[in-house]
């Protein structure tokens, strides 16, 4: 299980986080994660072997990725 100081950690990060993308402006982050894409994203590109699958708003390509890992 997760202990406090895996909470404030998380945390922590989250904040260092959230900085990067407001001094950026953007953020690319690859991850398998659907709550941390949730979170952080609002955009998603769907790659298969290195080839774009399928891209759009995160919610389509969480879909299609969803899909795709039935259909399997």
């Amino acid at each position: 299980g997760m202990g406090a100081g895996d909470a404030s950690f998380i945390k922590k990060a989250d904040e260092r986080l959230s900085k990067l993308v407001e001094s950026a402006g953007i953020l690319v982050l690859a991850s398998h994660s659907e709550a941390l894409m949730q979170r952080m994203c609002n955009k998603a590109v769907y790659l298969e072997r290195g080839r774009v699958v399928h891209q759009g708003s995160l919610d389509d390509v969480l879909e299609r990725y969803n899909e795709t890992l039935a259909e399997k």
